[in-house]
């Protein structure tokens, strides 16, 4: 079984808080098995909406942060895969239906993401970059653009999605 059930979530985290909508929820159910697992929330379109104009409020704040504190989180979010990783796989296994082997070394493999993001993080850096005229430079900068809507395939849900937000989280 799960040893942290904490890890289980059927809503949908909004504005810094889970949301449930018990009267739109939809069935997930084991795929080797046929079994009910449980109900998810169904977020309504409006919540989403809403959920996309928080985003873009947590952005203005989040994209002020540093390098080394992006980084800090994101081995924060390394540590806590690594740490809770048999559970997690365990719960892939069960949604997903893939073997806890494959599931155990997916997540490894996705947590990798985390931690690599959370080395580089510190070197998102501008350039410095020679112009045609000897008298000049040309100096580029990066800075983060806003939130980011993601979608994942079903056959490797964890490293996906850790393969695109620890970018982002990254990026600021």
């Amino acid at each position: 079984g799960i040893k942290n059930a904490e890890l289980i979530k059927t809503g949908a985290f909004i504005g810094g808080q889970w949301l449930h909508f018990n009267d739109e929820t939809f069935s997930v159910e084991d795929p080797a098995t046929n079994k009910h697992l449980l109900k998810v929330s169904n977020t309504p379109i409006e919540v989403v909406e809403q959920a996309i104009r928080d985003a873009d409020t947590a952005f203005k704040e989040f994209k002020k942060t540093t390098g080394r504190q992006r980084s800090l989180l994101l081995r924060k979010l390394y540590d806590l895969m690594i740490e809770n990783g048999e559970d997690l796989a365990k719960i892939c296994t069960i949604e997903n239906g893939k073997p806890y082997a494959d599931s155990l070394g997916e997540l490894k493999y996705a947590s990798s993401f985390f931690e690599w993001f959370s080395e580089e993080a510190p070197r998102i850096n501008g350039d410095n970059i020679a112009s045609a005229d000897p008298s000049r430079r040309i100096i580029t900068y990066k800075q983060p653009i806003g939130p980011v809507g993601i979608l994942t395939p079903w056959n490797f849900p964890i490293a996906m999605i850790t393969r695109k937000l620890g970018a982002a989280f990254a990026a600021g």
